[in-house]
């Protein structure tokens, strides 16, 4: 085995990871291969390394895949996967512990993100969206079944209003699409609005299959738990951010780092 190399500065500055999974080549690999390569294992592989979370390799693919931004600090962070650990209480904190970071940290970036970009465009609009980001970030702390359930219910009402308000929002926007063409920036944010809907119903689906997990011995479902929707969104909200030369961003990447090195 070679992870010596994953902690290599010089081996870091000249490696280069692909988007999507690869040929298993040298500069062909994604991380999740990268890694397996240095474990001595099949380098076209991106299957879960033996005794790593199952939970962070789903994750580090989904940053992999999004933004070249992130696949260049995923590289800083590669060598806390093999030693991650499977264990079943283990990953269904870590599961806990990324529900609450969707819900209080990245979604409300996103709904933030949204909201200045539809200001000019649908002022009322762009103000529940603002309102719906306070009300995630003040729920309280997901850490257990409790604190779980009252999350989705919260989650529950902001994303039927959010899904009815995006679907008026987004006929208006295609409208004005078919009058004139759409700026690159509008193409991100209709893009974007989609992928968020599809983010909060994927946290639904977290929040109940979280609550079933703790009666069944296992539920290999929470490695799917964040799903690429989420990802994208935060990678479209940043560009929407740059787009507007607004500098805020809440990077997965630091998030994967924390549940890699939980214990």
């Amino acid at each position: 085995m070679e992870l010596s190399r994953l902690k290599d500065p010089q081996y870091l500055a000249k490696l280069v990871l692909q988007q999507g999974c690869g040929s298993g080549a040298p500069g062909e690999r994604c991380a999740v291969q990268e890694v397996n390569s240095c474990m001595g294992l099949s380098p076209d592989s991106d299957d879960t390394p033996p005794g790593a979370s199952s939970l962070c390799r789903s994750m580090m693919i989904s940053i992999n895949d999004a933004s070249p931004v992130w696949r260049q600090e995923l590289k800083h962070v590669l060598y806390l996967l093999p030693a991650s650990g499977d264990d079943e209480s283990l990953e269904l904190r870590r599961a806990y512990r990324l529900l609450d970071w969707s819900l209080r940290e990245a979604y409300p970036v996103c709904l933030d993100s949204l909201a200045a970009e539809l200001s000019l465009r649908d002022a009322e609009l762009a103000s529940k969206l603002t309102g719906y980001a306070v009300s995630l970030r003040d729920i309280a702390a997901v850490v257990d079944r409790d604190t779980t359930a009252r999350a989705e219910e919260i989650l529950g009402v902001i994303a039927l209003d959010l899904a009815r308000d995006l679907v008026i929002a987004l006929d208006l926007a295609r409208a004005l699409a078919r009058a004139r063409a759409l700026s690159r920036v509008l193409a991100l944010a209709l893009a974007f609005a989609r992928d968020l809907v599809l983010a909060l119903a994927r946290a639904l689906d977290l929040a109940r299959d979280l609550t079933i997990a703790l009666a069944r011995a296992r539920d290999r479902a929470l490695a799917r738990a964040l799903g690429r929707a989420l990802v994208l969104a935060l990678a479209l909200a940043r560009d929407l951010d740059l787009a507007r030369a607004r500098v805020r961003e809440v990077s997965p990447v630091a998030l994967l780092r924390e549940l890699m090195e939980m214990r």
